[in-house]
């Protein structure tokens, strides 16, 4: 029989982008991306951030393309 490896390596959002390094993110692009890669959903995050949920919608959207500059 073949041994299995059930080890599964799990990975953060941080792994991958220092969110602090990108300075073309505003403070609530960091936040809204943060939140979001940590699971939280538009309308726990506008909660959160005292924002409409539009409002974060748009500020998700305007985040990720700034990410993909970075990729």
């Amino acid at each position: 029989m073949h041994e299995v490896n059930t080890e599964v390596e799990t990975r953060k959002f941080s792994d991958y982008f220092d969110l602090e390094k990108i300075k073309s993110l505003t403070k609530d692009e960091k936040q809204v991306i943060s939140l979001s890669a940590e699971g939280y959903s538009i309308k726990e995050i506008s909660s959160e951030l005292e924002k409409t949920s539009s409002a974060i919608s748009t500020i998700k959207s305007r985040a990720i393309v700034k990410l993909r500059a970075h990729i």
